[in-house]
C-alpha cells in the first residue's frame, strides 16, 4: 500500500466529506427557512385582526429575511465546527483525557503494561516516527485508538481489557492496525468529522433551549407558541442532520477500517494477530464497548465498534466483526475466543525468552522482502519491527530509561551533541552549569562517553524515544532546553551534519503542528531549492567533485527539470537548505513521492549509502512530512 496513495485517498475523503457536509448544511438551511414560514402562517392564525397579520409572502421573499435565516444558520453551524475542532487542537492527548484517560509510564511496575509501550515503541522506531504516549482507559471492553492530527501530536489509547485480553501477538496486530490510521492520514479526518457533526448537533441543541425557555414562559404568555413551535421544529432539523451526520461518518469510517486492518497484516505478516484480537472482542462479554459519556462523539476512532445504536448497522462506525476477521482468516471456523488470562500470558513470555532471540529474528527475515526506502514510507515491515526491538535491546540501561524521562532526555540528547574534543566539550559543560536545570549538567557528564560509543544506528532511534518525553516539558523548560542545544551546538562555532539534523527534528516535533496547504504543483518555480538540496546531498555523499557532479544529474534527471551547474561545495549553508526545504514541503504531495525519489537517485548514484547520507535522507522525508522507517541493512533506496 503506498504511503502517497493512501494520503491522497484520506485528502479525496476529506474532500467528500466537504461536499456532503455543505449539503446537509443546504438542507438545515432550508429546513429553517421552512420552519420559519410555518411560524408565520402559525402567528397569522392566532391573529384575529387581519391588518396586525404578517404579509408572509412578502416576508418569505424578503432578502433581507433569507439573509438572516440562511446567514445565521450558516453562522451557527460553522461557528460551532471551528469551536470543536479548535477544542481538538492540543491534539490526541485532549481526545484521550476527554475519554477518561491516564498516560502510562515506563516506570510502571505493571508487566502487562510495560508490554504495551515495549510493543508501541517498536512500531514507532520501525515506522520513523517519534514514540507516542500510550493512555489506558481503565474499561473492560477490548479497544485501542490513534488520535491527534499528525504523528507530531499522536497519542495511542488503550483500554484495560485490551491490555489484559490479548497475547503480544493480538497486541501487535491491534497497535499496528492504530499506527496505519497515524500513517494513512486519518486522524486528522477524525477530528474534522467530529467537527462536521457537533455544528448541526448545535441546531437542535438551540431548538431544545428555544422550547424550554416557550414552554416556560408559554404558560404565563399566550404568545409562547411560535416560539414553542420554532424550537420544535429547530429540534427536528437538528434530529434530522445528526442522523445525516452520523451516517456520513460512519460510512467514511468503515472504509478507513479495513484499510486499517490490511495494513496491519502487512506491517506484521501475521494475520492471526489481529484476527485473533478480533476474534476476543467477540468473545468478550464486553466486546470492544466503553462506558465513557464521551464515547459516542469519538466513536469512528476507536479499533472495533465502542458504542450501540438505535440504528444498528446504519449508525455503525466499523465493520462487522465476522466480516474483518474473513477478510485477514478467509478459513475462519467461526469460532470466537475468551480473552487471554494471566497465567497464558505469563507462559506465553516464559515460552517466548525460551525460543531465543536469534530464532524470532531468523523467522521474521523469511516473511518479507526488502522493500525500496521510498516504497518503505508510511509501510512499515516485521524486518522494520526487527531491528527496532534489536536496536532497543542494545541500548545501555541507564541510557534507555534516561530517554524516557522528560528530565533524563534533555541530557541525552545533551550528550549526543557533546564534542570528542576534551577543551570544547568541558566548555558545552560548563554552559549546563550554567543555565541548565539543576543537576542536568552532572548527568550529562556521566552519561556522555556511554552515549558517544554507541553507533550511528542508535542515534535517530534514541531521538524518536527521547522526543515522546521532552513533549511533556513545559512551555518554559522546552525553550531552555532548546537555547542550551544551541548553545552546545554553537560552542565549537560551527554546525555538523548530524546537529543540523538533530536541531531539526526536535524543532520539527516539539513545536505545535503547522497545516501545509499545496501552494506548488510542480517543480518550475523550485529550480532554486531543488538544485540547493540536491548539492548538499551531492557534497554529503562525496568529496570528488565529478562523482558529486553525476549524482547531481542524477537527482535533475529524476526531476526532469533543466540542468543546471552544480553548487560549489563551500557555498553549500545548511541554513539555506533548511528554508529550502521548508518552501518544498509546500509542493502537492505527489511531487513530494518525485522530489524524494530525485534525493535517492542523487545518495545512490555510486551504489552505496553513508551513515550521513541516511540520516539526511530521514531529515528530509520529516521534513517533507513523510515517516521513513531506518533503512535496513542492504536496503536499496530506489
Amino acid at each position: 500500500m503506498d504511503f502517497f496513495e493512501q494520503q491522497d485517498l484520506a485528502r479525496r475523503h476529506t474532500r467528500r466529506l466537504v461536499i456532503l457536509f455543505g449539503m446537509a448544511i443546504i438542507g438545515v438551511m432550508v429546513s429553517v427557512y421552512v420552519v420559519v414560514a410555518l411560524s408565520v402562517v402559525g402567528v397569522n392564525t392566532q391573529t384575529q385582526d387581519k391588518q396586525e397579520q404578517i404579509d408572509p409572502v412578502g416576508v418569505l421573499t424578503d432578502w433581507r429575511v433569507i439573509a438572516l435565516v440562511g446567514g445565521g444558520t450558516l453562522l451557527v453551524i460553522a461557528g460551532a465546527s471551528t469551536y470543536r475542532v479548535v477544542s481538538l487542537s492540543g491534539g490526541g492527548q485532549v481526545v484521550a483525557s476527554t475519554l477518561g484517560g491516564r498516560p502510562l509510564s515506563h516506570s510502571t511496575q505493571d508487566p502487562d503494561e510495560q508490554r504495551v509501550l515495549n510493543v508501541v515503541e517498536e512500531m514507532a522506531i520501525a515506522s520513523g516516527i517519534p514514540v507516542p504516549p500510550v493512555f489506558l482507559l481503565e474499561e473492560k471492553g477490548i479497544n485501542a485508538f490513534a488520535a491527534g492530527y499528525s504523528s507530531q501530536d499522536a497519542v495511542i489509547g488503550v483500554t484495560r481489557g485490551c491490555v489484559d485480553g490479548l497475547s503480544r501477538d493480538e497486541l501487535q496486530g491491534v497497535i499496528a492496525h492504530e499506527f496505519s490510521h497515524i500513517l494513512n492520514g486519518d486522524m486528522r479526518l477524525n477530528i474534522r468529522l467530529i467537527g462536521f457533526v457537533f455544528g448541526i448537533v448545535v441546531i437542535g441543541f438551540i431548538g431544545w433551549q428555544l422550547f424550554r425557555v416557550a414552554a416556560y414562559s408559554g404558560g404565563r404568555n399566550k404568545n409562547g407558541a411560535p416560539l414553542i413551535a420554532i424550537g420544535a421544529g429547530l429540534m427536528l432539523i437538528g434530529a434530522i442532520g445528526t442522523f445525516f451526520g452520523k451516517w456520513i461518518k460512519a460510512s467514511i469510517s468503515r472504509q478507513r477500517e479495513f484499510l486499517a486492518d490490511a495494513s496491519a497484516v502487512q506491517f506484521t505478516r501475521n494475520p492471526h494477530g489481529i484476527g485473533g484480537a478480533l476474534k476476543r472482542i467477540g468473545g468478550n462479554s464486553e466486546e470492544g464497548k466503553l462506558e465513557s459519556h464521551a464515547a459516542p462523539e469519538f466513536s469512528h476512532m476507536y479499533f472495533a465498534e465502542g458504542v450501540s445504536g438505535f440504528f444498528g448497522s446504519m449508525f455503525a462506525t466499523h465493520p462487522p466483526l465476522e466480516e474483518r476477521i474473513r477478510r485477514v482468516e478467509p478459513n475462519w471456523d467461526g469460532k470466537w475466543m475468551k480473552p487471554v488470562s494471566r497465567a497464558s500470558r505469563a507462559q506465553q513470555q516464559a515460552a517466548d525468552r525460551q525460543r531465543g532471540e536469534d530464532q524470532r529474528r531468523d523467522g521474521m527475515k523469511k516473511m518479507v522482502a526488502v522493500m525500496t526506502g521510498i516504497e518503505a514510507m508510511g509501510q512499515t515491515t516485521p524486518q522494520h519491527v526487527e531491528m527496532a526491538h534489536q536496536l532497543i535491546s542494545e541500548i545501555p540501561e541507564e541510557i534507555y530509561h534516561a530517554a524516557h524521562d522528560p528530565y533524563g532526555a534533555r541530557a541525552v540528547l545533551y550528550a549526543l551533541v557533546l564534542n570528542s574534543e576534551p577543551e570544547i566539550r568541558e566548555r558545552q559543560l560548563d554552559v549546563l552549569h550554567q543555565h541548565a536545570e539543576k543537576g542536568l549538567g552532572q548527568m550529562t557528564r556521566k552519561m556522555a562517553d556511554a552515549v558517544h560509543h554507541l553507533g550511528r544506528q542508535y542515534r535517530l532511534p534514541l531521538i524518536d524515544i527521547t522526543l515522546g518525553a521532552l513533549k511533556h516539558l513545559s512551555p518554559t523548560q522546552s525553550r531552555n532546553f532548546r537555547t542550551n542545544l544551541d548553545l552546545l551546538v554553537k560552542a565549537d562555532e560551527k554546525t555538523d551534519l548530524f546537529e543540523w539534523i538533530l536541531l531539526r527534528i526536535v524543532d520539527h516535533h516539539l513545536h505545535e503542528p503547522k497545516k501545509v496547504h499545496a501552494k506548488y504543483y510542480g517543480f518550475q518555480h523550485l529550480q532554486t531549492q531543488c538544485r540547493l538540496l540536491l548539492s548538499a546531498l551531492a557534497w554529503i555523499g562525496q568529496k570528488d567533485p565529478d562523482m558529486a557532479e553525476q549524482a547531481f544529474v542524477a537527482g535533475l534527471n529524476t526531476l526532469q527539470i533543466k540542468v543546471v551547474p552544480l553548487i560549489p561545495r563551500d557555498e553549500v549553508s545548511l541554513s539555506e537548505v533548511g528554508r529550502a526545504m521548508d518552501t518544498l514541503n509546500t509542493v502537492a504531495l505527489p511531487k513530494k513521492k518525485k522530489l524524494l525519489e530525485a534525493c535517492a537517485a542523487t545518495i545512490v548514484a555510486d551504489q552505496q549509502i553513508t551513515p550521513n547520507e541516511a540520516e539526511m535522507i530521514r531529515a528530509i522525508s520529516e521534513s517533507l512530512g513523510c515517516p521513513m522507517p531506518p533503512l535496513l541493512p542492504g536496503q536499496p533506496l530506489v
